[in-house]
Order: C-alpha cells, then structure tokens, then sequence
C-alpha cells in the first residue's frame, strides 16, 4: 500500500523547509497505525530498586535507552519510490525530515516494501553531550533553523512489522534484521543492545546509566516482556514519570512536576499535552510544582505566562483537585518575598476515575511559614 494510501499530506502543516507535522486523527487514513502507534504502551517504567525486585530470572536482550519522544516510524515504497513517516503514541505524525529520508533510503536499499519500527526520536546534540527529551520536544515541535531539523534521530529498538512479517514478540530477529539495515550510526540507527541474564541488566546499569549518564536502559525477555529501567531521582529533568505498583495489584502513572520560570516552560507543557491518552483512561496523576496557573485564580494579579497551555491540560480532562473543590477559594502556595503578593504554584492533576477516590485534598503551609522551604506542601489522600 503506498504512503499516499495511509497519509493525506495535504493535512501537514510546513514548519520549516520540507519538514512537515500533523495530527493522526486528522491525516491518518489508515486506522490500524493509529491502534499500532500505542505499542509503547507495552513498555513498563521501573526505578532501579523496583527492577531488582520485579525482574524475573532469564535471559534479555538490554539496549541503552535514549533520553527522546518513542515513535513508531511508518515505511512503505518499491524500487522506484520509498516513504517515511513517524507517529508518536499523543498521535503527532511528522514528516519529510532528514532522518525520514534517510530511514526510507536504507529501507529501499534492504528491498524492503513496508515496515512499522519502534524507536527514539532525540536530538544529536551540536555540544556532543547527551540528548534530553525536552530538547526533541523543543526542535520537533518549532524549529529554529535547518540545522535543528537536521539534528533530528531516530535510534531504533525494535521492529514490529516488516513486510507483513510480525517481528514484535521476536526481539532476537529484529535486533538482527534492525542493525543489517541501519547499523550503529548515522541519523537513524540500531540503539547499542547487548544479551545477558537478569544480573547482566544491572551490570550494564551501573555501566551506562551510573557511569556514562545514560538516561536507563530497556531490556526485553520472551516471558517478561518489556520494561525500561531509570533512576528515581534526576533532578535536572523537569518531569519524572513512574508506574507506581500497589501489594493489590492496582496501579498508579505518577508524574512528578517541577517546571522551570516563564519562557523555559513551553516546552515542557508541550511534552505534558502529548502525553499518550491511556494517561486519562487510568489511575493518573500529574502532581508538583508547575510554576504555573491561572491568572487571578492562582494569584492576586495577571502576572502568569503561557496560561493558555496550562488551561489545554485542563480541557484535556485533567482534574485540578484542589479547586473543583475549592471553586471559590484563593489560597496560595508561595509568595513572593519582595512584593508579597501570593501565587498558587502546585497543583495536583487527576485523571477522571482517579480523582473520583480522592477524599482529600489541601495545602499544609506550617513549612513555608517555618521557613523549612519557600513552598507550602500540598497533600492528596487517596482512597482504595
């Protein structure tokens, strides 16, 4: 089936160059890529205490993880032409890129006629230094130049589909046929993989994460399944997101939030609105210091950038707790020590079914006004 089959171009939207974005919903004409583009969803996030607990005993194949957007990219073509795309699990499809090219050349080159992979969209960073997925989430979204566009890669794990082929439960294969097509390096390339039993994850854990700053590793077993491994604490990232496991066998996608001040913050908003929509089917909660809120709402005067970000959240389907049920109430959160005026600043954000088990919600400000921290606390109780 050709490209043109599955994607309406005329729905992209230029953003710089031949570079081109759109919505899955809008462009889309194929409805199986948009079930397929969830198979992230098949991937656990564990902290390195949880993995050593959870990770059963077996063999594994352990690949570096890149620190990006997951995307699946989208192939189809002949001798004569070749086409990519690539759709993230929010449903953004991208377009007409360098590593779109160079994806569909070398898939062309392989004699390969259609494919679905899995992998990382990141930033090869003109500093050398390790990619971090608010820098994808900046170039992606708003190139400034070529050369941000050209900086765009895509590092692969896996392949699900080629030529009809499942190849998505058979990771030795796909390894395989994934570095004979692309090898290691260039804008699209096999992630550097490796095989080893259950104490060989950690190993290569304290290798890459704890002694090249990796952002985890992803390890995938034929009984396991599929899970990626990062450190619970990184405290230059502004947002962290767990899968929380409870002894009842309930879970928890937890998001801890600490957004940086006023023109930094886009990005990291953006990165929040493209989260994968399962978020607010579940039990989800996006909690902490958000820098952010709604003028005269969450403060006393208009001094609130990019508000318009946060109340897309909101219309999203993300519940503030506190204030819907607190409609009326001004209470806040840090003030400021010059002026003394006072913003709400933390924020608590639930997904539908879970904010029905809230049973509490408030502000504990005994720490700001002992001067323990500059905020006051905000605690949610949660019932079973």
């Amino acid at each position: 089936m050709p490209l043109e089959k599955i994607l309406d171009k005329s729905r992209l939207k230029p953003l710089l160059g031949d570079y081109r974005v759109g919505k899955a919903f809008d462009c889309l004409l194929d409805p199986e890529i948009m079930r397929r583009r969830q198979l992230g969803r098949m991937m656990i996030a564990l902290d390195l205490e949880t993995a050593k607990k959870r990770i059963p005993v077996g063999d594994y194949f352990i690949s570096r993880k890149i620190d990006g957007e997951f995307t699946c990219l989208v192939y189809r073509g002949n001798k004569r032409t070749a086409e990519a795309l690539t759709v993230n699990p929010g449903g953004t499809v991208r377009a007409s890129a360098p590593f779109h090219r160079e994806a569909a050349e070398l898939l062309q080159a392989a004699g390969v006629k259609s494919a679905l992979i899995g992998g990382e969209l990141y930033v090869n960073r003109p500093d050398g230094k390790r990619p971090w997925v608010h820098d994808v989430v900046r170039v992606a979204r708003k190139p400034e130049d070529q050369a941000a566009v050209d900086s765009l890669g895509f590092g692969i794990f896996n392949i699900y589909d080629l030529d009809g082929v499942d190849l998505s439960m058979r990771y030795a294969e796909a390894i395989e046929k994934a570095r004979a097509i692309f090898g290691d390096e260039g804008r699209v390339h096999s992630v550097e993989t490796v095989t080893g039993d259950e104490l060989a994850i950690f190993k290569q854990y304290a290798r890459w994460v704890d002694g090249e700053g990796a952002e985890g590793v992803v390890i995938r077993g034929d009984r396991a399944g599929v899970f990626k491994i990062k450190p619970r604490h990184t405290l230059d990232l502004a947002v962290v997101g767990f899968k929380v496991y409870f002894p009842d066998g309930g879970e928890l996608n937890l998001l801890a939030v600490h957004l940086p001040l006023k023109k930094k913050q886009p990005p990291f908003l953006h990165a929040l609105l493209e989260l994968d929509p399962y978020h607010l089917e579940e039990d989800s909660l996006l909690i902490g210091d958000f820098n952010r809120g709604i003028p005269f709402e969450d403060s006393e005067t208009k001094t609130f950038e990019h508000t318009h970000l946060f109340q897309q959240l909101l219309r999203q389907g993300w519940i503030d707790a506190w204030r819907a049920r607190n409609p009326d109430k001004r209470e806040y959160s840090w003030f400021s020590t010059r002026l003394k005026n006072g913003y709400c600043y933390d924020h608590a954000l639930f997904s539908p079914r879970l904010n029905q088990r809230v049973e509490n919600v408030y502000y504990d400000h005994g720490v700001r006004e002992a001067g323990l921290s500059d905020h006051s606390l905000l605690k949610v109780e949660i019932g079973e």
